[in-house]
């Protein structure tokens, strides 16, 4: 998972632009993995800075993280490590979400372009170098699809050892953490937002999406949104940042940061 701190979309484009313009590089291109990843650069991204960048998934679409077969006892146990090239090193066994996914292997999203679509002319190899004849991957289409804010790299422990017992006591930990901060999300919407818009969905479009248009209308507002929870709910981690377009709902719709402050404080004391 991502660690550091918070890159906020606007911040990304405004370096990219500036980046560009002081002649840092002369084409880029980027592939963003994230649920809703297209919001990062949707309406943001420029098409005249010479970057083109493919997004996982649209705006409010989440991005589906694959995982090994086998976590039902079914005979798919074995794909998942048949599909990795012969000679590869033991750790292109393990499952990497979908880390190595492209359009074609991306069937529970919809991969998106964005910026300067003329590079999507250009060759790969042109960015990323050769393509080796070893380095060549191969997936299994035995998927189960979990939406990428709620999944974790993990790799098999031997039954009943102490690594697994390890394991178990920070899955209990992690969910009761995730039931808790839904608990606070939701009481916040329901003391900040009417009940129809609470009724669509935390995690879904709160305000009508407005086609190519950023998600967000006012940045400080939704930088300053995030602070006020964090300071008096806790931290939000990779699972929690899901309910970051909630917060940006909320600006939208006119709640500002001592409306938050209230909210948070009933919520979260």
């Amino acid at each position: 998972m991502p660690v550091g701190d918070v890159v906020y979309a606007i911040d990304l484009i405004e370096v990219l632009k500036k980046k560009h313009g002081m002649k840092g590089y002369k084409r880029m291109v980027m592939y963003i993995e994230a649920c809703e990843s297209g919001s990062i650069v949707n309406g943001l991204l420029p098409d005249d800075v010479s970057v083109y960048t493919t997004t996982a998934s649209k705006p409010d679409e989440l991005s589906w993280a694959c995982y090994c077969p086998g976590e039902d006892d079914s005979d798919d146990d074995d794909q998942s490590h048949q599909s990795a090239p012969p000679g590869s090193p033991d750790y292109y066994a393990t499952c990497l979400g979908d880390f190595y996914s492209v359009k074609k292997r991306t069937n529970t999203s919809h991969v998106m372009q964005y910026g300067d679509i003329s590079l999507n002319n250009l060759f790969r190899s042109l960015f990323m170098g050769p393509n080796y004849p070893d380095h060549n991957l191969s997936a299994s289409t035995q998927t189960k699809p979990y939406s990428s804010s709620s999944g974790g790299l993990v790799q098999k422990v031997p039954d009943g050892s102490l690594e697994q017992l390890e394991a178990e006591k920070r899955l209990r930990d992690e969910l009761l953490y995730r039931e808790e901060v839904d608990r606070k999300i939701g009481k916040i919407a329901k003391l900040l937002l009417s009940e129809k818009d609470v009724a669509a969905g935390l995690s879904s479009v709160v305000l009508p999406e407005r086609e190519g248009e950023p998600l967000v209308d006012d940045w400080e507002c939704f930088k300053s949104m995030l602070r006020t929870y964090e300071e008096r709910c806790g931290a939000l981690t990779h699972y929690g940042r899901k309910y970051s377009r909630v917060m940006a709902n909320m600006c939208n719709a006119g709640i500002n940061q001592d409306q938050l402050t209230w909210a948070s404080t009933k919520a979260c004391s």
